[in-house]
């Protein structure tokens, strides 16, 4: 069975059940190893084992952090959010982190973009999407993002310059944990997907081998 065919409800569930016991198992050996390393009868090697450990368990704790993004946990008070503003931080941030040779190039007319929801989730949405971007190209290249209004949405589109994905591999996009990146968690386009809905809208992705790929975010529109 795929992770795709588990009811969205009793998927969350299990997830939030595993990183909470991930996080109380690797806090306790934090704990212990910091406990230890306090011992002044212990000798180096011996302290450095135990630093190994300590430094090990917080690796995990932050794994752990990573995974619980699977579900995106919302704000309970929406608020008005500046999708312009965002967008910009968003990009720049993942510019500082990862974007030495990739150029992202933020495309915004005049008039406001506004929409009610959370602010960190949404972010988190274009920073995970941007992340897609990056990975796509390890020899650099440029992510367009383009946000426009039309009638009561906001279209938000993210086309890189990647090599692209084929049908096979769109097919199973969204599937958490499916990747095709050495290393990766493959949640990114799960979560901002996740997002996107959470705020009433949806996620888009077309992408064809050797011609990059564009994901559009749909959000509804602020009343003005």
């Amino acid at each position: 069975m795929r992770t795709s065919d588990i009811p969205e409800e009793v998927f969350n569930r299990a997830i939030r059940e595993i990183v909470h016991e991930i996080n109380d198992i690797l806090g306790v050996i934090r704990s212990m190893a910091q406990f230890l390393q306090g011992n002044e009868g212990l000798g180096e090697s011996v302290k450095e084992g135990l630093k190994l450990i300590e430094e090990t368990a917080e690796e995990g704790i932050a794994f752990a952090k990573r995974l619980r993004r699977i579900v995106p946990v919302l704000s309970t008070e929406p608020r008005e959010v500046d999708l312009k503003e965002l967008l910009g931080e968003a990009a720049e941030e993942i510019r500082a982190k990862h974007g030495r040779d990739v150029e992202l190039r933020l495309i915004v007319g005049d008039r406001e973009l506004k929409a009610i929801g959370d602010p960190e989730g949404l972010k988190l949405a274009f920073e995970e999407i941007l992340m897609n971007g990056v990975e796509a190209m390890p020899q650099g290249g440029r992510i367009e993002i383009r946000a426009e209004a039309e009638g009561g949405e906001v279209l938000i589109d993210f086309a890189d310059e990647g090599e692209g994905i084929s049908d096979e591999v769109k097919a199973r996009a969204f599937e958490p944990f499916f990747t095709t990146k050495q290393g990766r968690l493959g949640i990114g386009l799960n979560v901002a997907r996740g997002v996107a809905r959470a705020h009433g809208g949806d996620l888009e992705l077309e992408s064809e081998p050797g011609k990059g790929t564009r994901v559009r975010i749909v959000l509804p529109r602020e009343s003005s």
